[in-house]
């Protein structure tokens, strides 16, 4: 005579599977939701951690703190450069002040590329 098999005999065995598949679901929908969010422009720093916003003023902290560099360093060569005495007097600092932004400028070109705000694409 065949035994006959409880409810609880038969979802036992299938209750590993059936909450792998419902995590594997709720993961799934879950990457989804954020993904529309953030194609719509939904960057919350709560959701998104790494989010463009964060980047983008991180980037705006990094050029002020150049900015300033730059500043305290012609600041600097201007004092030197109005201690100095030489042959030329005023001529020669004029020409050294120029070499010295020219040089400040060209370093400005070279690490401004480091600085360049992301453009964001579209999927």
């Amino acid at each position: 005579m065949p035994e006959s098999r409880s409810v609880v005999d038969i979802l036992l065995p299938l209750a590993a599977p059936i909450l792998i598949c419902a995590s594997g679901v709720y993961a799934a929908l879950d990457c989804a939701w954020r993904r529309r969010r953030r194609a719509r422009g939904h960057f919350a720093t709560d959701v998104y951690p790494g989010s463009v916003r964060q980047h983008l003023d991180r980037l705006r902290g990094r050029e002020a703190a150049l900015e300033d560099a730059i500043q305290i360093e012609l600041a600097a060569r201007a004092h030197f450069l109005a201690r100095v005495e030489g042959p030329g007097g005023l001529e020669e600092r004029l020409q050294a002040m120029a070499e010295a932004d020219r040089i400040v400028a060209e370093a400005h070109d070279r690490l401004a590329g480091l600085y360049e705000q992301p453009t964001l694409t579209r999927r």
